[in-house]
Parts: structure tokens; C-alpha cells; sequence
């Protein structure tokens, strides 16, 4: 399944006030759907809306039935520029004033990881296959340098998210 969208730059393992969650889900990305099972046991990815003090955004990565995020990352950002996800791949962008960033977070064996952040100034771009997601990367070089690209391929693996389920 590619992409379940329902509804920043990222720093250390943190979360909202007093170390929890911020409140407001901004987006749900989930790769899988099982009948009948409610989507809040399934392995996803939450990004979270923090109200007061700059109003960042929080990213979450949940495992399969879990009371709380294996991952929680602050961000500096306070806008989505895209995202996309399929099998344990997941990419976000977000965006602040003059920058946007990029994260993806893999699944390996049900724990979710952050494996990839970069900062940019401009927007990245990916392609989804059922083989990997890959992305081109450019505006990385500082002003008035020789413009720098890069590109980055994350093989899926589709039991990443939970390798008892086959």
C-alpha cells in the first residue's frame, strides 16, 4: 500500500511539554490497514502541531501496538511541504522561513529509525516505486558556492514494520 494521508527540521529525541506528545495531529501516515483493527495499534507516523512558543511541529513514529512513540522528534519547522510513504519508508518535509527539511524515518523489525535529515533551500523531490523511495536533494550549497546535489535511495522492505507478519 503507498500512502495513507488522513488529516518540520528535526532534533533530538524529544517531545512536547513535560516530555509528551503535543496535542494536535496534523497528519497520520500509515502504510498498511488491517479490517477491523483500529489504525491507532498499527505502526505510523504523526506529525503533531506544538501550540505556544513557536509553534513547531513534532514528529511521532509509533510500533504495532503501542501505548506510546518509539520516536519523537521536535522540530524547528512549522509547515509540511510533502510526504510520502510506502512500506517501512517513510519521507516528511517540512518548512520554516527559509529552509525546509527532510526526514525519513525507516522501519527495521517493527523500531522505527530516524535514518536520513537533511536541510535545504528548495523543495526535494521523490519518486516512489515498489522497489525504493528515492530522493534528489539540491539548494544545499551556501550562497554564491557551485550548486550541490544529492540523491538518496531507501529500499522498502515489507515486512519492516512488523517481521512476524508475512
Amino acid at each position: 500500500m503507498l500512502l495513507w494521508l488522513l488529516n518540520g527540521r528535526l532534533t533530538a529525541q524529544s517531545t512536547g511539554e513535560a516530555g509528551k506528545p503535543c496535542p494536535n495531529v496534523v497528519s497520520t501516515l500509515a502504510t498498511e490497514f488491517i479490517y477491523h483493527v483500529p489504525a491507532v495499534t498499527l505502526p505510523r507516523i504523526e506529525v503533531r502541531h506544538c501550540s505556544g512558543g513557536g509553534d513547531k511541529l513534532q514528529l511521532l513514529a509509533w510500533r504495532r501496538d503501542a501505548a506510546t512513540p518509539a520516536l519523537s522528534v521536535d522540530t524547528e519547522d512549522f509547515g509540511v511541504v510533502q510526504v510520502a510513504a510506502r512500506d517501512n519508508v517513510f519521507v516528511v518535509e517540512t518548512s520554516g522561513a527559509t529552509t525546509n527539511t527532510v526526514f525519513v524515518v525507516n522501519y527495521e523489525r517493527g523500531e522505527p529509525k530516524l535514518i536520513f535529515r537533511r536541510v535545504t533551500h528548495e523543495t526535494a523531490t521523490i519518486l516512489v516505486s515498489p522497489e525504493a523511495i528515492e530522493l534528489g536533494i539540491s539548494g544545499l550549497s551556501p550562497l554564491g558556492q557551485p550548486e550541490r546535489t544529492e540523491k538518496r535511495r531507501f529500499p522498502l522492505d515489507p515486512h519492516g514494520l512488523d517481521p512476524t507478519r508475512k
